[in-house]
């Protein structure tokens, strides 16, 4: 599903800020890990490896470098399902994309 769809608050407005700090003005006032840039940047690669080799079966993750976690969130039918507010057996199983079976939702292709 789309990001908007897994998280919809990302579309809700967000009250801006009359100056938001930039990167470095956010590490050197230490509001943001001086690495979390490049673990971000990693984090991406291996996405778009992952994506290139046909092995990606994650649709999302979520760094913590606080805690020192990953946690990728599984692209499996139940869970699309239950993000998208349908039942499994809704979801359409095609074999149409060039790296292997997809799903979507039946009638919104």
């Amino acid at each position: 599903p789309t990001p908007s769809m897994q998280l919809p608050s990302i579309l809700i407005p967000v009250r801006t800020e009359p100056k938001q700090l930039d990167c470095a003005e956010a590490i050197e006032a230490d509001e943001q890990s001086p690495v979390i840039n490049q673990a971000m940047a990693t984090l991406v690669l291996e996405f778009v490896y992952r994506l290139l080799q046909g092995t990606l079966t994650w649709m999302g993750a979520y760094i913590d470098l606080e805690a020192g976690t990953l946690q990728t969130i599984p692209a499996e039918p139940a869970i699309i399902a239950r993000m998208c507010g349908v039942k499994v057996d809704t979801l359409y199983w095609a074999f149409k994309c060039s790296k292997g079976p997809y799903y979507s939702l039946q009638g919104r292709r």
